[in-house]
């Protein structure tokens, strides 16, 4: 599997991140964009175990308790740090790497349930993330490399906006 770079969606910050398979990314749902409320189609096929386990957590955000969706947020961490980093392509590690770091954002400040974090290894999880994104790698087409392109250059200025560096 790899990255859509040309199918981008939204974070909950407003920052256009790229999709993965038929699940991965925020109201990214059976191989369609869907509204905040609105289920997804579970019955599209994922693209490999990654985008399985994004398919499981896509159901439990079918409900509107974030606790439960922040519960689903760390359950989905803990998956794909399990994984065999063999399980998918090298663009599967760094999009699941990235998707580990998202994920603690979601539970903590989306959610607003930072106290699950308090209950788990951060160091480990964000370790895990790190070796995940280490471990992946991008071979884009052309057309895929001026889509990342472009991202990075609209990304690159909201972050550091977020993080006070402008």
């Amino acid at each position: 599997m790899q990255i859509n770079w040309l199918l981008l969606t939204e974070s909950p910050s407003g920052i256009p991140i790229p999709t993965y398979g038929q699940y991965g990314g925020p109201n990214w749902s059976g191989g369609e964009f869907v509204g905040d409320d609105e289920p997804g189609n579970y019955t599209v096929k994922p693209e490999d175990p990654l985008d399985a386990l994004f398919r499981r957590h896509d159901k439990a955000y079918d409900q509107p308790d974030t606790l439960l969706r922040a519960k689903a947020d760390l359950r989905l961490i803990k998956e794909i740090l399990k994984q065999s980093p063999d399980a998918v392509t090298g663009e599967g590690d760094l999009y699941a790497g990235a998707a580990v770091l998202a994920m603690l954002h979601q539970i903590a400040v989306v959610n607003g349930h930072p106290e699950l974090l308090a209950k788990v290894d951060l160091g480990k999880i964000i370790q895990g993330a790190l070796d995940r994104i280490e471990d992946g790698s991008i071979t884009p087409e052309p057309q895929e490399v001026a889509a990342l392109t472009t991202w990075l250059m609209w990304t690159a200025p909201a972050s550091q906006e977020d993080f006070g560096m402008v």
